[in-house]
This record gives C-alpha cells, sequence and structure tokens, in this order.
C-alpha cells in the first residue's frame, strides 16, 4: 500500500489479527533479521523499515518494543504492516524451493491448527499445569488465579467446552505418562514423581485404569524387553 514516497507492506492474515503474539515475534524477526543481513553484506543494500503498525493496544512492555524495534511504533491501527521506503520494490528475491516450501506449507498447516486449538480454556490450563503436576500445586483454584478468572467462571468456561476441569488434568497426566514412559524411556517411579502422584502405586493405579495395562508393561514393550 503506497503512502507518498513510501510503501506499506500490509499482512492480511487472519493470523495476525488474532494473536498478537505472532504479529510481535514475527516482525520483530523480520526488522532483527533484517538488521543483520545489512550488518554482514554491506555490499547488498537492504531496505531497512521505517515504522510499524499493529491492530492490538499498546501492551504493558511497551517499552520492550522500543528496544527492539528502535522506529516509530503505532498501536490500536487499522492494519499490521511494516514501513519502506520506495526501494522495497526494487528488492528481487530467489525463487521458490518447491521442495522446501512443501514442507514449510505442512508446518505452516500444523502450527496453524495448534494455534486455532490454543484458543480454547482448556489449552491454557493444560499448558499452566503441565510444570505444575510435580510440585503438587496443580489444583483448581491455583489454575484460576493464575488465569485471573474465579473458580466458578473457570468451570463455567470449561464446561462450554464439554469437559471438567478433572477431565483435563486426567487426561493430560495419561498423556504425559504415555510420552515419558514410550518416548523418555523414563523409569515408572520418576513418572509417578513427575505427575505428581503420591506414590508409584497411585500412579499404577490409574494407568490401569487408562490403558487396563500397568505402566511397567508399557515400558517394558518400549524398551523391547521381554516381561516375566
Amino acid at each position: 500500500m503506497r503512502d507518498g514516497d513510501d510503501v506499506w507492506l500490509h499482512f492480511t492474515g487472519r493470523l495476525y489479527k488474532e494473536h498478537r503474539l505472532l504479529t510481535e515475534s514475527s516482525f520483530a524477526r523480520a526488522v532483527c533479521d533484517g538488521r543483520a543481513f545489512a550488518a554482514m553484506h554491506r555490499d547488498k543494500p537492504w531496505p531497512a523499515p521505517k515504522a510499524v503498525s499493529f491492530t492490538h493496544d499498546e501492551p504493558s512492555y511497551r517499552a520492550e518494543y522500543d528496544r527492539i524495534f528502535r522506529m516509530p511504533l503505532h498501536f490500536g491501527s487499522d492494519m499490521n504492516a511494516l514501513l519502506f521506503g520506495e526501494e522495497i520494490l526494487s528488492v528481487h528475491v530467489a525463487p521458490p524451493n518447491e521442495y522446501v516450501s512443501r514442507l514449510v506449507k505442512q508446518q505452516a498447516e500444523t502450527l496453524l491448527k495448534d494455534l486455532d486449538n490454543s484458543s480454547s480454556t482448556r489449552a491454557h490450563v493444560e499448558k499452566l499445569l503441565s510444570p505444575m503436576l510435580r510440585t503438587g500445586e496443580a489444583n483448581v483454584e491455583v489454575i484460576a488465579r493464575k488465569l485471573g478468572v474465579s473458580r466458578q467462571t473457570l468451570f463455567r468456561k470449561l464446561r462450554e467446552e464439554g469437559v471438567t476441569f478433572e477431565k483435563v488434568l486426567d487426561e493430560l497426566r495419561h498423556n504425559m505418562a504415555l510420552n515419558y514412559l514410550k518416548t523418555e524411556k523414563m523409569s515408572v517411579n520418576e513418572t509417578a514423581y513427575l505427575l505428581g502422584f503420591s506414590d508409584p502405586a497411585a500412579f499404577s493405579r490409574a494407568f490401569k485404569r487408562w490403558t487396563g495395562s500397568s505402566p511397567r508393561a508399557l515400558r517394558n514393550t518400549s524398551l523391547g524387553t521381554r516381561i516375566n
């Protein structure tokens, strides 16, 4: 989009409108990578942006924006965009590698799905619960406080998504147990500790309820050992 002698590169994708952190990181990476490229290739002039526009409101950590971008910033705008001089239109970009483009597209589709899922209350709860399991503090009061909502509000939001806090916690433990035992090759005792169970026996009972078999049997199978 032309603006006098300058040009706005307008990022119109839905993700940039709905996910502020994606816009922050993408624009910061573009600006910093451009500076690094210009510093390494002084014989190849690379246009530097003159200003940045964001649709989201000014964040509480505005000082970090100023430190990284070091240029005029516009918040609450009607577009997410970078302002360049007209010379940006003369930059030649190498044609895409079809194989790499296909891989990037596949990865982008996966990330899109993850970002869409990350907007759910359940996803936020799981993200908070994961590092807290082993501390024994994984309870609804703590999670509600971290999310800045009441216990009742959290229950309601989860109910609207068809789950309960107990179900989210139980299924998260189940999935993490499978990962620890099969992929990470951890012991039953280590897994029980990391998932916040009071003792290995309690974990074994829960695992039997989830899978119908013991955690030791699964671990032995993943290690390729024979169960006596």
